[in-house]
């Protein structure tokens, strides 16, 4: 999934950062954000379905998504800091200093803020969908072993 456009926009803002540049990439950011809801989401249903032989499949897509993640997040970071007025300290709060004064910039976080909060509510529902699954099967499994079959038990 981590195609060239990811790559290039981040490429292109690490050399010259500006807050124009910044705000493609957190936009870039945003998209591989909604992918990955998008694949957290499918993982989700493919759980509940039952549908046991795309599991795989489906983490490596989201594994895929979160690579691409941490191109995004390792460049805004480095181009946050560039932007940083001279003669103050990067700290954890250093991009919404950067973009307090830019609306855009400052809708865009939201954005990934939102996005960030619905993924890790879509895991806890894969994670808690695959604990009944696997709690199901134990039981099953357990039934299977102690029931017997009539008189050939």
């Amino acid at each position: 999934m981590a195609d060239k456009s990811g790559v290039t926009i981040a490429r292109t803002a690490l050399a010259d950062p500006t807050a124009e540049k910044l705000e493609l990439l957190l936009k870039g950011q945003r998209k591989v954000l909604e992918q990955l809801l998008f694949r957290t989401t499918e993982l989700e249903l493919v759980i509940t379905g039952g549908e046991h032989r795309f599991i795989g499949r489906a983490l490596d897509e989201i594994e895929e998504a979160e690579t691409e993640l941490a191109l995004f997040e390792l460049s805004r970071a480095i181009i946050a800091e560039a932007l940083i007025p001279p003669g103050r300290e990067a700290t954890a709060s250093t991009l919404l200093e950067v973009c307090a004064d830019r609306p855009t910039l400052v809708a865009l976080i939201g954005d990934l803020r939102r996005l960030v909060n619905a993924i890790e509510h879509s895991r806890e529902r894969a994670r808690d969908a695959a604990t009944e699954r696997a709690r199901h099967a134990g039981a099953a499994s357990a039934r299977l072993e102690t029931a017997g079959f009539g008189p050939y038990a």
